[in-house]
């Protein structure tokens, strides 16, 4: 990570992704982070708000019900 991540509130880490918020700043707002393979993608909070909601549509998708059992 470029930034110091040791003040970072770690909001959840598997194998693959780990997911931070980072301090406020002076504007009190924070950044969203998502650092996966090496990569660091920061989101501002509505940016952050609209890929959750993306990645909600994409599992409902991938997982529709078929009839009464989830495939």
């Amino acid at each position: 990570m470029t930034q110091n991540s040791k003040k970072w509130k770690k909001l959840y880490e598997d194998e693959y992704e780990i997911y931070w918020q980072t301090p406020k700043r002076r504007n009190g707002k924070c950044m969203y982070v998502i650092s996966s393979r090496g990569v660091d993608i920061y989101y501002t909070k509505e940016e952050f708000e609209n890929h959750i909601y993306a990645v909600g549509r994409v599992n409902d998708e991938l997982y529709k019900p078929n009839g009464r059992c989830y495939l």
